[in-house]
């Protein structure tokens, strides 16, 4: 056996410093620490995941089939992301699901989601900051205040177009 993977049995009263030094140390960067023994099945798929990815990555054909089929399901995912931009939908982070996708397989995919990470979190920092977000409460309150103005102006003048009057109509039958 070697001296790392030795039993408490076979290490004497003397030797429990050796084999202090050989256990991983949470604050040292160049060791992982284990995980919890109750969380077996994560580490476990992780490896069966990792080792069929490298029996596909043997096969020459079988690797570029898996590397299309993840270049055509994040492109999807962000090109979908892109869609919910203008339409109703988690846009960025569906965007950003789409990069972390495509960056299990593509170096540049995953420069652009560390990129976008950053640029998120500064962002975030920023909307955070007391008067900037003073600031956009107050705008956002102009803007209802000029967009409820415009609307009572119109109803005013022209009165309540046809749609909205004739709903306006039936509700009142409802009475």
């Amino acid at each position: 056996m070697s001296d790392d993977r030795r039993s408490d049995r076979e290490v004497g009263a003397t030797d429990v410093s050796e084999v202090a030094d050989t256990m991983p140390r949470p604050d040292d960067p160049g060791q992982q620490s284990r995980p919890d023994a109750s969380d077996n099945s994560k580490p476990r798929l992780r490896h069966r995941v990792r080792r069929v990815r490298r029996r596909i990555r043997r096969n020459r054909t079988l690797d570029a089939t898996w590397r299309v089929g993840v270049f055509v399901v994040g492109a999807f995912f962000v090109v979908a992301g892109l869609v919910m931009f203008v339409a109703p939908g988690p846009g960025w982070l569906t965007v950003i699901l789409g990069l972390a996708i495509l960056s299990t397989e593509f170096e540049w995919a995953h420069r652009l989601l560390h990129w976008t990470k950053e640029k998120a979190q500064a962002a975030s920092a920023k909307a955070l900051d007391p008067a900037v977000r003073k600031r956009n409460l107050l705008i956002g309150a102009v803007v209802l205040v000029v967009v409820v103005a415009v609307c009572w102006w119109w109803v005013a003048a022209y009165g309540l177009p046809g749609p909205v009057a004739s709903f306006w109509e039936w509700v009142r039958s409802l009475r």
